[in-house]
């Protein structure tokens, strides 16, 4: 990109979650002299950014009708609109698909900038609920997809499922998720030395779609000694996990923990 163009990264929060991860490590690593606008759909934050960061509030209210956030999204993207034409921004880098709804829809509104959105997620996994909502939000990714500039996808498996199942034809670039090595390394030295057993990790927000179930199952299938396993992450089906791993007897072995 440019030296001084102004550039928006839109996301709903930064509250958990991997791509919210991944916008916390690239705003730390951007080079300094581009001219980065945050813009948060709420106000949550629980990562940590570069001091001094410019964040924007797109809107003040929650919901969590997924029917209702759909209608919202032509008004949200005109505010939007009026936000990247107010600062001058040259170009809209969005993550997950409510904002990269929103910012795709400002080319109905006008905006002639660049349009860069990032899918991080398998999309025909995502919505193949028989549901209102999810066959709406399939039908906006075939519609409003083709309207990007580029589409960033974490696997190479995304940009394949977004050509075959929903038409998407676009310049895609495949970024893995990034690694703050530094941070590890630094994490490394301050812990303890191997346990007595081998510990397996899974992190990742718990909800269905991780299936941290089959590795409750798997688990209790397996000899009750050797080993132990963290799922690290927070989600709605804390609880329900939880349950799972007193049914099978499995607190001795698997514990849940949260992310920091």
């Amino acid at each position: 990109m440019e030296p001084n163009k102004k550039i928006a990264i839109f996301i709903v929060s930064l509250f958990g979650g991997g791509a919210e991860r991944v916008v916390s490590i690239l705003l730390k690593h951007l080079p300094a002299h581009l001219n980065i606008h945050l813009v948060l759909l709420n106000n949550a934050i629980e990562y940590e950014i570069p001091a001094g960061q410019k964040i924007h509030y797109l809107s003040s209210s929650k919901s969590s009708n997924p029917v209702l956030n759909i209608l919202k999204i032509p008004l949200l993207a005109f505010r939007y609109k009026r936000f990247l034409k107010k600062n001058d921004i040259h170009t809209s880098f969005s993550f997950l698909p409510r904002p990269n709804f929103i910012a795709l829809f400002t080319r109905i509104w006008g905006f002639k900038g660049r349009l860069i959105i990032s899918e991080r997620q398998y999309t025909s996994y995502h919505y193949k609920q028989n549901t209102l909502a999810a066959k709406t939000g399939g039908l906006l990714v075939k519609w409003l997809y083709p309207k990007a500039d580029l589409i960033v996808c974490n696997s190479q498996a995304i940009v394949a499922d977004l050509q075959r199942n929903f038409g998407v034809q676009n310049q895609f670039a495949v970024v893995h998720n990034p690694v703050d090595l530094a941070l590890i390394d630094k994490q490394r030295a301050a812990a303890p030395g191997p346990g007595p057993v081998f510990t397996f990790i899974t992190i990742g927000r718990l909800s269905r779609e991780k299936n941290h179930a089959l590795i409750l199952k798997a688990c209790a299938l397996l000899p009750p000694t050797g080993y132990r396993v963290q799922i690290v992450g927070k989600g709605p089906l804390q609880q329900e996990l939880l349950d799972n791993i007193h049914a099978f007897g499995l607190q001795e072995r698997v514990s849940l923990e949260p992310h920091t």
